[in-house]
């Protein structure tokens, strides 16, 4: 993984890592601040990566496991548990040299079919240009809508989305 602190670690909320689909993956210790790294990820995506692409591997998601651990809020979701859902296949993995990102296809008790992006770890540019590749996977399988659940600066970069629906907690201890 890439060192903290670095080009590559540029997120749209907190300035250190592209780190950050996922719902409840954030505890309540991850900082906020919207306006930094707005303009992270600029250059050229992919430039010297190899193509990104679907691989579920076990090898390949090691490259990427501490950037995920990161985001992790181990409360709700612990990494040996995060580790289960990829071994065995429920979560895919798209990655590239320098990006990587988990999603799950989600089945409602109506029919309708999700792609639901979990999380995504790296260089904000690559997961940006990843990330179509997860919605062709996702239509290709019956999804008829993509989700990422995270925080505020992904609805500014992610132009094409809507905002649906607020999460509103409270730490009761």
């Amino acid at each position: 993984m890439g060192q903290e602190g670095s080009e590559r670690d540029q997120c749209p909320d907190s300035g250190h890592g592209a780190e950050g689909w996922g719902h409840d993956l954030h505890g309540p210790d991850y900082q906020q601040s919207a306006d930094a790294g707005a303009s992270a990820g600029a250059g050229q995506c992919g430039a010297g990566n190899k193509r990104p692409s679907e691989v579920n591997s076990w090898p390949e998601y090691l490259k990427f496991r501490d950037g995920f651990a990161r985001i992790l809020d181990e409360r709700f979701y612990p990494l040996w548990w995060l580790d289960d859902q990829v071994r065995s296949g429920a979560f895919r993995l798209w990655a590239s040299d320098k990006a990587a990102i988990l999603a799950e296809l989600k089945t409602y008790p109506g029919g309708a079919v999700e792609v639901h992006f979990m999380a995504a770890t790296g260089d904000l540019a690559e997961i940006l240009h990843i990330s179509p590749m997860v919605e062709a996977w996702g239509r290709e399988n019956g999804a008829v809508i993509a989700a990422i659940e995270s925080r505020p600066g992904w609805a500014r970069l992610k132009k094409d989305y809507f905002v649906y629906q607020v999460a509103l907690r409270k730490e009761l201890q």
